[in-house]
């Protein structure tokens, strides 16, 4: 489901938790939407982005960098914030 507005994040932030042999092991294809990903200064990663949908393809659930991607922790995730008290 993709939100009304975009959900921006650091491309640098990508950049800080890929794992290194993760990326090399990358095909071309991958490599190339990879470092055109992280050559912008921001990135639109909600759900169903064309940015989230390359890299959670590129780096599936099992892997360190999927892991860290997809870790809430990172910031890489929107998660919905609970409504303010008046």
């Amino acid at each position: 489901m993709r939100l009304n507005y975009p959900f921006t994040v650091e491309t640098c932030r990508i950049f800080d938790v890929t794992e290194p042999a993760e990326y090399i092991a990358l095909n071309e294809n991958y490599k190339r939407a990879y470092d055109v990903i992280v050559s912008l200064t921001n990135v639109d990663l909600n759900e169903g982005s064309l940015a989230q949908t390359l890299l959670w393809n590129m780096f599936p659930e099992g892997s360190v960098t999927g892991a860290r991607l997809r870790n809430t922790a990172n910031g890489l995730v929107f998660v919905e914030r609970p409504p303010e008290e008046e």
